[in-house]
């Protein structure tokens, strides 16, 4: 009898994960390979078309030119699916096929769980690779010259910003600075005649999303938490200097008072019934802000560059290096059906597959399918150039949730309990040291 385990939430089996869907024999008695893909719901959304997509169903299009039916085990968030990847990736033979993995996962310890794909790239190639592909994600999912992982969703942060209500307050445009961020959003805060409150400034802030508040915030100072070389420097100035803006705007009101609680479902919930003013998300979100059907807001989004401090501006470059995202696609060390599930990374990842997952609001990894993309969308355009720059929020950590949860936790006795920021930062980075 198989011993069920519930992890995170999510019901596993010792033999593999529950999934929706048939028996994979019986498919393959019908002439089909069943995959398991285990993913976030995103990705469902990104390869079928779902909610707001005008691209092709990718999975029915699998389905008929490759004889290959593709299955989802959604999982409900990125903490989940850390925790899914090292139980399921490490065992011997699994149901599961192909999983998303999250660039702070990518760790040494993937070496173990995931299948190398050197040799699967020998012989059969992957369309545009390596020459579309930003070399530093690359470089996250390779261990000792084996790539491990093929990205497939990247895309940077912005500022996004009402532009209409910044008309109406007198704001002439987008902040260039982190002094005209809180300037901005201190003027586009207001009360309507009907008592409904306006927030000049709206983001995520649960514990889990604090870390890449913060990273996008440091560097629009010139610092970050850890450095690619792995120095601790979350208790430097700019980090400090950070944390003191975020104070202000919450002790006075800029920001919503259940701030620490949002989701970023709440914050951009607030941009698109106009009660958000300025906000930091992905280059990719403009069509959910501006869909006609889902937002009193359609037009008036706009985004413009992550701020940086103007000391540090120089005759090539007045923006911060903001912050980059990478999901990549992998083969779990333990499926049984590796050369299928190799045919379905190169379906996906190819050029014209990945248009289509853009146009589902997937943030293309193909530099190309960035171009074809940036024609059109100005969030595009904005990823295009910071791409140059920037950078996750965080090396690969092997205790990285640990690590986040840290910085959330201090970055919270700063912004919200009005606790010392310097004597904070000092305390994390002893902490951090300490797992490091």
């Amino acid at each position: 009898m198989k011993k069920a385990l519930l992890l995170a939430g999510c019901l596993i089996i010792t033999a593999g994960l529950v999934f929706a869907g048939g028996d994979k024999d019986s498919a393959k008695a019908g002439g089909k390979e069943k995959l398991i893909i285990v993913a976030g719901s995103f990705v469902q959304n990104n390869l079928t078309g779902a909610g707001m997509g005008t691209g092709r169903n990718l999975v029915e299009q699998l389905n008929t030119e490759k004889n290959i039916d593709l299955e989802f085990f959604v999982t409900p968030s990125t903490a989940e699916q850390q925790q899914i990847l090292f139980r399921v990736g490490s065992l011997r033979n699994t149901e599961e096929d192909l999983i998303y993995v999250f660039q702070s996962m990518a760790d040494d310890r993937i070496t173990g769980l995931l299948e190398p794909l050197n040799s699967y790239m020998t012989e059969k190639p992957l369309d545009g690779y390596p020459s579309d592909y930003s070399q530093g994600m690359l470089d996250i999912f390779t261990k000792n010259g084996q790539l491990y992982a093929i990205p497939i969703r990247a895309g940077v942060w912005n500022i996004w910003y009402n532009k209409r209500i910044l008309d109406e307050r007198g704001i002439p445009g987008a902040p260039k600075t982190p002094e005209e961020i809180y300037e901005y959003a201190k003027q586009a805060t207001y009360t309507k005649p009907s008592g409904e409150k306006v927030y000049g400034f709206v983001s995520r802030g649960t514990r889990w999303d604090l870390h890449e508040q913060l990273a996008i915030g440091a560097r629009m100072y010139g610092g970050d938490i850890i450095t690619p070389d792995y120095k601790i420097v979350i208790n430097e100035q700019p980090v400090i200097k950070f944390l003191q803006l975020y104070r202000k705007m919450y002790v006075e009101g800029i920001m919503p008072p259940n701030w620490n609680s949002m989701t970023g479902e709440d914050a951009d919930r607030l941009l698109k019934e106009g009660r958000g003013a300025l906000s930091l998300g992905s280059a990719n979100y403009g069509p959910r802000y501006n869909d006609p059907a889902t937002s009193n807001e359609a037009g008036n989004i706009v985004p413009a560059f992550v701020p940086l401090a103007k000391e540090l501006w120089t005759a090539d470059k007045q923006i911060s290096d903001s912050m980059s995202f990478t999901w990549a696609i992998a083969i779990l060390k333990g499926s049984t059906q590796k050369e299928a599930a190799w045919d379905t990374i190169r379906f996906l990842t190819q050029q014209d597959s990945a248009i289509e997952m853009a146009k589902n609001e997937n943030a293309p990894s193909r530099i190309s399918v960035l171009e074809w993309q940036s024609s059109g969308d100005p969030g595009a355009q904005i990823a295009a150039e910071v791409f140059k720059y920037t950078r996750a929020a965080l090396p690969p950590l092997e205790n990285g949730n640990q690590i986040i949860d840290i910085i959330g936790e201090h970055m919270e006795n700063a912004i919200i309990h009005g606790r010392d920021p310097q004597a904070e930062m000092n305390t994390a980075a002893k902490r951090i040291a300490e797992l490091m």
